[in-house]
C-alpha cells in the first residue's frame, strides 16, 4: 500500500514539475530573445536614421568639399554613446571627415546604392548612406554603432529571466509535492479501505473526505459500497442459517429413510443365497455386499480392487482378473464379449462359486458391474456324479460290445499314462502321447480323463513346456477314479482258455470234413492265436461310429479284413495311435447332419481294409469327404519355411507336428499332433505312409509295412500241434 501511495506521489510530481519546467524554460528562453531583437532592432532605426539624418546634412560639405560643416554635424552625434565612428567619403574616396575609428570590417568608400541600408559588420552595426546632391551622387556616409548595449542588455534580460524561471521553478516543486502528497495520502486512505474489504474485512472505519473533487466522490463511493456490501453480507448470513437450519432437517429426514432403506437393504442381502458385490470401473468393490459374500470369502478390505480380494482364494484367478478388467469400458472389444472373457469359476477349499457379471450402464457408459457370486458346489458334484453314471454306462456298454477291445485300451492307457509321468520325454513325444491318450479315452467315453488331456495339451501347444506336476496329478487322479469303477468289468480271462470267432470254429471243422491234411489243420489251429484283422476292423468300426455320434454326423462304415491275421502285442501301439486317422477321417472327412442342405442328410462312407499285396501288408481307410485342400496346406508349409513344391513335401507338411488345415482347435482334431504320431508308429515298423486325396471325391490314407512284421512265422510254427502218425484201429482188432 505505501509503495502504490508514494507511486501515485512521484508521478503527479513528476508530472507538474515537469510542465513546469518545460513551459519556464520556454519563456526563459523565448521572452529574453525577443527582447534582445526588440533591442537590436531599435539600434539599427536608429542607425539608419542617422544615417539618413546625416547624408543630407552633409551634401553641401561634400559639394564644397568642407570639412568644418562635416565637422559640426558629426560632433553633433558624438553626445550618443552607442555612436562608435563616422565617416564621410567622397565620390573619389578620399575621407572628406571621420569621427572616431572604424571596424576592420570591409566597407570602404566605395559602396554603392540608393538608399540608405545596413551591411554585415563583426562587433558592431554599420549603416551607409549615400550623400546625393541635385547634381547627383557626391559620395558616401559610414555610420558604425556599437553593440555593447546589446550585449550588457543581454545579460541583464539573462539574470532576470533565471531569477525568475527558478523561483518559478521552486514555487512550481513545492506546489507539486503538496498537490502529489495530498492526492497520494487521500487515495491511500482509499486503497487501505478497498484492500481490507477485498480481503474480506467489513469492520473498517468509513472513509473521511469531504472534498467535492472526483477523489472525494470516490470516498464516498466506497463508503457506500462498504455500507452496502456489510448489508448484502448480513442478509446472506441471515439466509444461509435458515438455508442450513431446513437442510439439516432435511438432511435428518433423508438420513433416516436412508438408513430405514439400508435396514431393508442389509436385510436383504443377509439373507440372499447369492453373493454380491459391486464394483466400480477401477475395479474398487463397494462397502455394500451380501454376508454371504464374508462366509465364503471373509470381508473385504476397505478400498480394496476385486482382484486384490479373490487373491487369497485364487492367485490366477486374481491375475486373469486385473488383466481382464483393464478392457472393459474403453477396450478394444465390445463390452459383453469382454465381460464374458471374465474367469467364471472360483474355488475355495471344498466349496466351487461361479462368478456372473452384470453390467450396471448410464446411457452408453458403464458405470459400475454387479458380480454375483453363487456356491455351485452341490451342481458340480451332480454333474460330476451324471458324468461319471454317462461313463459308467459307456464304459459297460463298450465292454459288452468289444470286451477285449476295452481290455486293450485299459492296458494301452496305463502305458501311456505311465510313460506320461515317468519318463523324460521331449516335448514332442510327450505331446503325442498326451494327444493319444486324449483321443482313445474320448472313443471308450471317458471323457473326463480325455478333458484333462486336452487342457494339457492346449497349454503345451500354446507353449508351456512339459506338462507340470499338478497337470500330471489331475490326470492320474482322474484316471484312478475310472480305474476304481471299471475294474470289476474287466476281471482277466483265464490263461489256458482261448476264445475262438464261431466262423473260424466252422471253417475249421469245413476243413476237417473235406479232407484236409493234418499240418494244414495244425497250422490254422495255431494261427487262433493270432489276432483276426476282421475282428480288428470291427473294433475300429466302433470307434468310427462313436466319434461320429459324438460329432453329430451319420456314417457308414465298410470293414474288409480279408482273413489276414496279425501278432496282437506287437501291433497294440500302433492301433493305438491309428485312432488319430480315425478322428480326423470323421471330424474332417464327413459333413455333419446340420451343415447339408438337404432334408434327409446322406450319411458319410468310410472303409476300413486291411490286404496282402505280395510282399507287403496293407492298412488303409477312406472316406468320400470333400477332400484335402493342398493350396491350405502348402499356405501352412510356407508359413513355417518349409518346401512346397512337390506332392510328397505337401504330404510331409501334413504329418508334420504343429500343422492342421484347421483354424481351430477341438477335442477331436485341430492340434497338429495325430498324425505325425501315426507315421513315427508305422516308421518304426518299417513301413510307410502314402496318401491320396481329391478335392470333392475323398482321402485315403494307405499304410505299408513288409508282410513279415504281421507276426513272427517261427513263433507259429512252434505253437504246431506234434501229430502222430494215424492207426488203423480195424486192423489191430
Amino acid at each position: 500500500m505505501r509503495s502504490s501511495t508514494s507511486s501515485i506521489q512521484n508521478k503527479v510530481f513528476g508530472v507538474i514539475f515537469g510542465l513546469t519546467f518545460s513551459l519556464v524554460a520556454f519563456l526563459a528562453t523565448y521572452f529574453p530573445a525577443r527582447q534582445i531583437e526588440s533591442v537590436r532592432h531599435g539600434l539599427e532605426t536608429r542607425a539608419l536614421s542617422y544615417a539618413t539624418l546625416l547624408s543630407k546634412e552633409t551634401e553641401s560639405a561634400v559639394a564644397f568639399d568642407d570639412r568644418e560643416t562635416a565637422r559640426e554635424v558629426f560632433a553633433a552625434l558624438s553626445e550618443d554613446p552607442d555612436v562608435r565612428a563616422i565617416a564621410l567619403y567622397k565620390s573619389d574616396g578620399q575621407v572628406l571627415h571621420a569621427l572616431g575609428e572604424l571596424s576592420p570590417n570591409g566597407i570602404g568608400p566605395g559602396a554603392q546604392g540608393t538608399a540608405p541600408r545596413l551591411v554585415p559588420a563583426t562587433g558592431a552595426i554599420t549603416a551607409v548612406a549615400p550623400v546625393v546632391s541635385k547634381e547627383g551622387p557626391r559620395g558616401t556616409l559610414l555610420l558604425e554603432m556599437s553593440t555593447e548595449s546589446i550585449d550588457v542588455e543581454s545579460a541583464r534580460i539573462g539574470r532576470t529571466a533565471a531569477a525568475v524561471g527558478l523561483g518559478a521553478l521552486v514555487a512550481a516543486a513545492l506546489a507539486a509535492f503538496w498537490i502529489g502528497r495530498s492526492l497520494a495520502r487521500r487515495l491511500g486512505t482509499i486503497a487501505r479501505a478497498t484492500h481490507a474489504v477485498a480481503a474480506g474485512n467489513l469492520d473498517v472505519s468509513p472513509i473521511s473526505d469531504d472534498s467535492g473533487d472526483e477523489v472525494g466522490q470516490l470516498a464516498r463511493s466506497c463508503n457506500r459500497m462498504l455500507e452496502n456490501l456489510r448489508g448484502l453480507v448480513l442478509q446472506i448470513r441471515e439466509t444461509a442459517e435458515k438455508e442450513q437450519v431446513r437442510l439439516d432437517d432435511l438432511v435428518r429426514l433423508r438420513t433416516q429413510e436412508l438408513d430405514a432403506r439400508n435396514q431393508d437393504m442389509r436385510l436383504v442381502l443377509d439373507h440372499v443365497s447369492q453373493g454380491l458385490l459391486t464394483v466400480d470401473c477401477a475395479g474398487t468393490i463397494s462397502p455394500e455386499h451380501s454376508r454371504v459374500v464374508e462366509e465364503w470369502l471373509g470381508a473385504p478390505r476397505p478400498h480394496a480392487t476385486l482382484w486384490e480380494y479373490l487373491a487369497g482364494a485364487s492367485r490366477s484367478v486374481a491375475e486373469w482378473l486385473e488383466l481382464g478388467w483393464s478392457d472393459l469400458g474403453d477396450g478394444p472389444l465390445p463390452l459383453a464379449v469382454s465381460l464374458d472373457q471374465l474367469p467364471k469359476k472360483l474355488c475355495v477349499g471344498k466349496r466351487d462359486l461361479a462368478l456372473a457379471y452384470t453390467p450396471i450402464l448410464e446411457g452408453d457408459r458403464l458405470q459400475k458391474v454387479l458380480v454375483v457370486v453363487s456356491d455351485v458346489t452341490s451342481e458340480i458334484a451332480r454333474q460330476r456324479a451324471e458324468a461319471e453314471q454317462r461313463e459308467t454306462l459307456n464304459v459297460f456298454e463298450r465292454v459288452a460290445k468289444d470286451r477285449a477291445g476295452f481290455v486293450e485300451f485299459v492296458t494301452d492307457a496305463k502305458q501311456l499314462i505311465a510313460r506320461i509321468v515317468e519318463s523324460k520325454q521331449e516335448g514332442a513325444r510327450c505331446l503325442r502321447d498326451v494327444h493319444t491318450l486324449k483321443g482313445n479315452c474320448a472313443m471308450f467315453g471317458l471323457t473326463r480323463v480325455a478333458a484333462v488331456c486336452h487342457e494339457i495339451e492346449g497349454r503345451m501347444v500354446g507353449g508351456g513346456g512339459a506338462p507340470t506336476a499338478a497337470e500330471l496329478d489331475a490326470l492320474v487322479q482322474r484316471w484312478e477314479e475310472v480305474s476304481s469303477r471299471i475294474t470289476s468289468f474287466l476281471a482277466e480271462p483265464r490263461g489256458d482258455r482261448l476264445e475262438v470267432a464261431e466262423r473260424d470254429r466252422v471253417a475249421h471243422v469245413q476243413a476237417i470234413l473235406s479232407g484236409t491234411p493234418r499240418q494244414e489243420l495244425a497250422r490254422a489251429v495255431a494261427r487262433w492265436k493270432l489276432e483276426s484283422a476282421s475282428d480288428r476292423l470291427a473294433r475300429l468300426a466302433l470307434q468310427v461310429e462313436a466319434t461320429a455320434q459324438r460329432l453329430g454326423k451319420s456314417v457308414v462304415v465298410t470293414t474288409e479284413g480279408n482273413d489276414l491275421r496279425f501278432d496282437g502285442a506287437r501291433w497294440r501301439s500302433f492301433w493305438g495311435a491309428f485312432t488319430h486317422v480315425i478322428r480326423n477321417a470323421v471330424d474332417h472327412g464327413v459333413a455333419s447332419d446340420d451343415q447339408q442342405s438337404s432334408a434327409s442328410p446322406a450319411p458319410g462312407n468310410i472303409t476300413l481294409r486291411t490286404a496282402r499285396e505280395g510282399d507287403e501288408w496293407v492298412i488303409s481307410i477312406a472316406d468320400d469327404g470333400p477332400g484335402i485342400d493342398w493350396e491350405a496346406v502348402a499356405e501352412r508349409g510356407r508359413a513355417l519355411g518349409l518346401p512346397t513344391t512337390t506332392h510328397a513335401e505337401l504330404v510331409d507338411i501334413l504329418f508334420r507336428d504343429g500343422v492342421s488345415t484347421r483354424t481351430t482347435a477341438t477335442e477331436v482334431s485341430g492340434r497338429g499332433v495325430g498324425l505325425g504320431a501315426v507315421r513315427a508308429e508305422c516308421e518304426a515298423r518299417g513301413g510307410k505312409v502314402l496318401l491320396a486325396s481329391t478335392l470333392g471325391v475323398g482321402t485315403t490314407f494307405f499304410f505299408r509295412f513288409p508282410a513279415s512284421t504281421m507276426y513272427d512265422a517261427a513263433d507259429v510254427a512252434r505253437a504246431r500241434i506234434s501229430v502222430a502218425p494215424r492207426q488203423d484201429v480195424s486192423a489191430a482188432s
